[in-house]
Order: structure tokens, then C-alpha cells, then sequence
């Protein structure tokens, strides 16, 4: 019994030893086999990384061009909008002062036309006024004619009858 215990672990071991011997001898294979997929697969990776990054360096200078063209056509857009406006604000300017100009014309027109019809306007008041005034001094004068006539015919019809009521004296004879 005390062989088995040396001969069982010897045969585990030349197994075990057999099959190293045979893993080792495939391991080192696969292992380069294993080496040089993965140095393949890195370097398509590699590839493919490059291509993608030139695609997108490609793509981003692509677009940046594009964003750089859609900003210079927005600026000259802008810039065109721009000097429209500012015509646009020089001619209605322009328009503004000549209708400025034709309303200070106008005002002074009206001005002097309200002095006149003013002036006019004082003289018809003027006028009115002084007619008015004789309107009344002539009232005032035909009152006063009739109280004088009443007066005369008081006066007369006094005297006359005072010459009914006085006896008459025959007048001489000459």
C-alpha cells in the first residue's frame, strides 16, 4: 500500500504533465494566433478609429464651412438689412423735413391770414360798435326832438289858451 501511495500521484502527475506538455506546445500557438488577432483586430480598430475621426474631422470642417458660409450670407443679410434701414430712415427723414418745411410754410400762411381776418374781425366790431353808438345818439336825438315838440305844442297850447281865456280887446283903429 505504501507503493500506491507513490505510484497513483507519479501517474496524476505524468497525466497532468501530458496534458501541460500538450497545452503548452498548442497554448503557444494560440497564444500567437490569439497575439496576432488581436494585433489585427487592433489595427482595423485602428483603421476603422482613423476613418472614423477623418470622416468626422471631414464632417466638422464640412459643417464649420457651412456654419462659416450661413454666417457671412446672415451678416450680409444683416448688413443689407441694415444700410435698407438706414436709407429708409434718410429718406423719410428727408421726407420729414420737406413736410416740416411745408408746415411752417402753412402755419405762417394761416398766421398771417388769422392777423388779417383778426384785423378784420376788430374793424367789424369797430364798425358794430360805432353804428350802435349813432344808432343811439340818433334815438337819443329823435327823444329828445319829441320831448321838444311836446314841449313847443305844450307851450303853444298854453298860450293859446290863455289868449281863449283872456278877453279880447278890439285893436285901434287906425
Amino acid at each position: 500500500m505504501k507503493r500506491f501511495y507513490i505510484i497513483v500521484p507519479v501517474l496524476l502527475l505524468a497525466t497532468f504533465g501530458g496534458f501541460y506538455w500538450n497545452y503548452s506546445r498548442n497554448a503557444d500557438v494560440i497564444a500567437e494566433q490569439k497575439a496576432a488577432a488581436a494585433a489585427r483586430q487592433e489595427m482595423e480598430d485602428a483603421a476603422k478609429k482613423e476613418a472614423v475621426a477623418r470622416k468626422a474631422r471631414e464632417d466638422a470642417e464640412k459643417r464649420a464651412a457651412e456654419r462659416d458660409a450661413a454666417e457671412l450670407a446672415k451678416e450680409a443679410e444683416r448688413k443689407a438689412a441694415w444700410e435698407a434701414d438706414n436709407e429708409k430712415i434718410a429718406a423719410d427723414t428727408e421726407r420729414y423735413r420737406q413736410q416740416l418745411t411745408e408746415n411752417r410754410e402753412e402755419v405762417e400762411r394761416l398766421e398771417a391770414e388769422l392777423a388779417a381776418r383778426q384785423e378784420q374781425l376788430d374793424k367789424a366790431k369797430a364798425d358794430a360798435f360805432s353804428l350802435r353808438r349813432e344808432i343811439e345818439l340818433r334815438k337819443i336825438s329823435r327823444r329828445n326832438a319829441e320831448l321838444e315838440q311836446q314841449r313847443l305844442l305844450t307851450m303853444v297850447g298854453d298860450r293859446y289858451e290863455t289868449l281863449l281865456l283872456t278877453p279880447r280887446t278890439p285893436a285901434p283903429q287906425p
